[in-house]
This record gives structure tokens, C-alpha cells and sequence, in this order.
């Protein structure tokens, strides 16, 4: 522990460091937390199938792999459950945006200070877009 002096010289025990998140008022440390929270699920959804730039051929060979299954079902029966994958898919990549829409920084930031955080969710619009 590193000595300090008050104001008389009296040598004080330093007090334990402050973190950044405790020096934030709650409402920031909130808006961080669910902007992470948020950043994390972006990138487990565009992972889940990939880089996005792929996309269309994973689209192509899941779809294919569906009209030639052999199995008991149809081949529309196996399109249509693809299909739902893909539904399911594209809600949860709606309920993020949905999420990311809700928080401040969605807007133009009044300080200097938030820019960061609205360039931020920019990026995560355009990869969810």
C-alpha cells in the first residue's frame, strides 16, 4: 500500500484502487453492461454461420442438402424445416436489434463522451442490418 498525507502530514493508508465501472454512475455502468451483453450476442449469432460475406453460399448448401435429403419426410417437409432454422435465425438477430434500438446511444450523443459508445452501436446496426 502506497503511503498519502492528509492535510496535517498525518501519513493515511492509500484506500484500495477504484475501478472504472465504480467511479460510473449506475445508469452508465447499465448501458455498458447491456451494450457487452448486446456486442456478445451479435457476435455469437454472425458466428454461428460464419463471416456474413458467406452467408448466401451457406444459405445455397443448406438448402441444397435439404432438397436431396433421403429420408421419410418430403422434400418440402425438409425445406420447410430449413426454412424455420432460418426464421428462428433472423428473430434473433431481430430481438438484438430490437434490444441495441432500446439503449440511448441509438441516438446522436449530446456529449463528447458517448460518441464512442454511438459509433459502437452503428457497427453493430450495420452487421444485424
Amino acid at each position: 500500500m502506497r503511503p498519502f498525507y492528509d492535510s496535517e502530514g498525518t501519513n493515511l493508508a492509500a484506500p484500495p484502487p477504484i475501478s472504472h465501472l465504480q467511479t460510473l454512475p449506475v445508469d452508465a455502468t447499465i448501458r455498458i453492461q447491456t451494450l457487452r451483453d448486446i456486442w456478445v450476442a451479435t457476435d455469437h449469432w454472425v458466428s454461428s454461420l460464419g463471416p456474413l460475406d458467406g452467408w448466401p453460399c451457406v444459405f445455397q448448401q443448406h438448402y441444397d442438402a435439404a432438397c436431396q435429403r433421403n429420408t421419410d419426410r418430403t422434400t418440402q417437409e425438409e425445406v420447410d424445416t430449413f426454412l424455420e432454422s432460418v426464421e428462428r435465425h433472423v428473430d434473433a438477430g431481430r430481438l438484438i436489434l430490437r434490444k441495441l434500438r432500446e439503449l440511448p446511444a441509438v441516438s446522436l450523443p449530446p456529449s463528447h463522451e458517448a460518441w464512442g459508445d454511438f459509433l459502437g452501436v452503428g457497427d453493430l446496426m450495420e452487421t444485424l442490418y
